[in-house]
């Protein structure tokens, strides 16, 4: 990326994405990149400098939600391509993470302190819904709507970093398999049942796991350790995903990153052959 961050907000796919603001202290980021699967442009900035949102949408439609500037920022704002504009407030806002579209949004995993409370945007109003199961902040967000979706990962106030993952169907969360390392400030892409977990910390996580809608499975590592990176960048697809941005202590101007590395995993079929 042309600027280093961390805890950015970010939309599309690994052709046609977008990541949003993000923190390098003791700067607040308002710049907004796009990627095209081959070079990173600048765009225009958000209204308010943040990082740590709920994020989603597409490259030409993406909406981001909360944040930290700090203080703690409740405001909300869509893109359509060009621009961004300010639309109606959350009801509690904070630090959270999200998954969705410009329509159909839900804000999670709120804090610190931890929660298990969520905020579901429709496209005109914010409205609490059903809280999850565990307790935690700093997770991240797998899925395509704020309907159907996994909360992965996170952290509480210990700080303990936990493995928890939850899928939600827009009305009720549902416990299910842990990942194998737990950690927060991760990365995800993919699917409800084909999902792609990676980096992360603390301590800093290279480890990436896949998802087959069952169980978590290590696969290949970062080349790159970190966390705090752009998350829920690839919707569409656990065959195809990058890691962005993030963070490698120890503190100082060079532990925030702008380093991106693409995963591509084969893409194939197993048949039965007969032969004579």
């Amino acid at each position: 990326m042309n600027t280093k961050r961390g805890y950015a907000g970010a939309a599309g796919t690994t052709t046609a994405s977008l990541v949003i603001g993000g923190l390098a202290p003791p700067t607040t980021v308002d710049e907004v990149e796009s990627y095209n699967g081959t070079t990173w442009t600048e765009l225009g900035d958000i209204n308010t400098a943040r990082g740590i949102v709920a994020s989603g949408g597409i490259q030409t439609a993406a909406i981001i939600a909360g944040g930290n500037a700090p203080p703690d920022l409740d405001k909300a704002e869509t893109f359509n391509g060009t621009t961004w504009t300010e639309i109606t407030d959350m009801t509690t806002g904070g630090k959270c993470s999200g998954v969705g579209t410009t329509t159909s949004l839900l804000a999670m995993a709120k804090g610190p302190p931890p929660s298990a409370t969520n905020e579901s945007w429709n496209g005109s109003a914010w409205t609490e819904v059903a809280d999850m199961n565990a307790v935690r902040y700093y997770a991240s967000g797998v899925g395509a709507t704020g309907t159907a979706l996994l909360c992965v990962g996170g952290q509480t106030t210990a700080p303990a970093y936990v493995a928890n993952v939850e899928s939600f169907n827009g009305t009720a969360w549902t416990a299910l398999s842990a990942l194998n390392t737990g950690r927060s400030t991760l990365g995800t892409s993919g699917t409800t049942t084909l999902a792609l977990a990676y980096a992360g910390g603390s301590p800093t996580k290279n480890e990436t796991e896949f998802y087959d809608g069952s169980a978590w499975t290590e696969l290949g590592n970062l080349a790159s350790a970190r966390y705090g990176v752009s998350a829920n960048c690839s919707t569409q697809s656990a065959n195809t995903a990058f890691c962005t941005g993030g963070y490698n202590p120890p503190a100082s101007p060079t532990a925030w990153q702008n380093v991106t590395e693409e995963w591509t995993a084969d893409d194939y079929q197993i048949k039965t052959v007969t032969t004579s």
